[in-house]
């Protein structure tokens, strides 16, 4: 398995984790209690998910650059990084205009959005950025097609 896929496996998997502990923290906790004071705790605990999984972004990083400087990451790993990249802003913009016109739908006829659906989509852009783009780097990957 090449390096740039390890990396993708090891981000994939790290971030799916975090997105599972974000779910049951905002299910427990409830939309309506996270932008209270009573929230606080759910939206740190958040927060320290979030920052455990840019922590591995960043040492997965760190590891690709020095990859790249001993020769185990090549012009296919950059081509592959690209078009998954590419692959993600389609899908990162998809999901927060779906995301933005359900909440819109759901709540039109009170005439305001609970502040907590806020947080959710703040912390759930981080998530979902990392998430997708591993996930694209795995399919594309495997796929093995990077030319078009």
């Amino acid at each position: 398995m090449s390096l740039a896929r390890k990396s993708a496996v090891v981000v994939c998997t790290v971030w799916s984790l975090v997105a599972l502990g974000s779910c049951v923290i905002f299910a427990t906790t409830g939309v309506s209690q996270l932008s209270t004071d009573a929230g606080q705790g759910a939206r740190t605990a958040i927060a320290a998910l979030l920052l455990a999984g840019l922590a591995t972004n960043g040492v997965v990083s760190t590891l690709a650059w020095r990859g790249r400087k001993r020769g185990q990451l090549d012009e296919r790993d950059a081509a592959v990084a690209l078009r998954a990249s590419q692959a993600t802003l389609i899908a990162l913009a998809a999901i927060i205009y779906a995301a933005c016109i359900g909440l819109y739908v759901a709540h039109e006829d009170a005439g305001v959005l609970p502040a907590g659906w806020l947080y959710i989509l703040a912390y759930g852009i981080v998530v979902v950025v990392s998430l997708v783009h591993s996930i694209a780097l795995l399919v594309v990957d495997i796929g093995g097609r990077v030319d078009g």
